[in-house]
């Protein structure tokens, strides 16, 4: 399949949907199609292969729409949910379910069919809310729609295989994380490596766009130091003093706009850096106050190309997740993943857990053993061992 011609306004699919192309004014895809009288234009990006995806995607929901046959649409299912229960909610509760549906669920996911969607799908929606608050709350939503979908045959994988709660289990309440959740050594040093690469869009249209290369930093400070994806958007150049960090703020959503806000519970901490990372191939510490020179004292650390901050899907969509899928093959881990790491990381250099439950910024230290520390492993028998056969001094 080739690309579209130059000069070509966009392209339709057989039910309608146009898939715009780029211009000087608005360099990236969009899909415009209309169902049940609704107009819906919205981003696909700058890769046309990916556009045209999202363009017979949409095509499928307006066949559906018009009775045409097709599989069925996210958006379809949430709709089909929202009839059948909403009699049963309260006004309060209708106007936010279809909040978080309108402006949340079906704008990322709601030209996609639902037998397609997978675990990250959801995590990586969840892992761009720019609040802990507003991901729970997205997170519950969500819970119910599922639940709801599995019992009447929507879905092709049940609700605990699409959305498992890493943080809470109903029954035993906070559990430890599993290895599958927590990106090894080599996985981040290939990480790294896949945001060192230079990445160009696919498309005869859209301007090449390169990631900065200081973003590829930006991963190890998760893996390394444990700072959550809104602490990392908001270090500044002040911020680096020695080998460690201050960390008071973090940048959220206010009032539609972006700004720095105290961290989560209201926690300021300073934390350690250490020097070495990815297996000794970077010096943090050296690295962070070489940027900090770059970009002075009230600098970013990690802005957007034109020194903004970022918004948490803008940074997702261009620098992370196309640099995951290079470096592991697939959306394995989430961004708030590496904190996992940062984690398991401190407590096999011997970092005593209250220790890392204040470097990570949890409320007790009981989130700190339960969730990373609550999994005996050989390890931690070796370790164990080792301490109990020492002499007695």
């Amino acid at each position: 399949m080739k690309g579209p011609e130059p000069g070509t306004k966009y392209w339709e699919t057989p039910h309608g949907v146009k898939m715009r192309m780029p211009t000087a004014s608005v360099p990236y895809y969009r899909i415009d199609f209309t169902v049940a009288g609704k107009r819906t234009l919205t981003s696909a990006g700058m890769d046309w292969k990916a556009a045209w995806q999202e363009a017979t995607r949409a095509d499928a929901l307006v066949a559906t729409s018009k009775g045409l046959g097709g599989k069925n649409s996210f958006t379809t299912m949430c709709e089909a949910w929202y009839s059948a229960r909403e009699k049963r909610w309260s006004a309060t509760h209708q106007k936010n379910v279809r909040y978080f549906l309108d402006k949340v669920w079906k704008p990322a996911l709601g030209l996609r069919q639902v037998g397609d969607l997978r675990i990250n799908d959801f995590e990586d929606v969840l892992d761009g809310l720019d609040s802990v608050s507003m991901s729970d709350k997205a997170r519950n939503i969500l819970s119910s729609l599922l639940g709801w979908a599995g019992k009447r045959q929507w879905l092709s994988l049940s609700r605990d295989d699409l959305l498992p709660d890493r943080r809470v289990d109903a029954v035993t309440g906070l559990r430890d994380v599993s290895e599958d959740e927590v990106p090894t050594e080599h996985e981040i040093e290939l990480l790294f490596d896949a945001l060192l690469t230079p990445r160009v869009y696919d498309s005869p249209h859209a301007p090449r766009y390169v990631p900065p290369a200081y973003l590829a930093y930006l991963p190890l400070v998760a893996a390394y130091v444990g700072l959550r994806q809104g602490e990392c958007f908001a270090l500044r150049g002040k911020d680096v003093q020695g080998d460690t960090l201050p960390v008071t703020k973090q940048v959220q959503i206010v009032n539609g706009k972006l700004a720095d806000v105290p961290v989560k519970m209201n926690r300021p901490r300073i934390v350690l850096v250490p020097s070495n990372a990815v297996g000794g191939r970077v010096n943090l510490v050296e690295w962070l106050h070489e940027r900090a020179e770059v970009v002075g004292e009230n600098g970013l650390l990690f802005p957007t190309s034109s020194g903004k901050m970022w918004r948490a899907t803008n940074y997702l969509r261009q620098s992370f997740t196309p640099a995951r899928m290079q470096a592991w093959g697939s959306l394995k881990y989430t961004f708030h993943d590496l904190r996992h790491h940062a984690a398991t990381y401190s407590l096999r250099k011997g970092v005593a857990p209250q220790d890392i439950q204040h470097q990570l910024g949890h409320s007790s230290v009981r989130t700190t053993l339960d969730v990373y520390v609550g999994k005996q492993t050989d390890e931690s028998l070796s370790r164990i061992r080792e301490k109990l056969s020492s002499p007695a001094s």
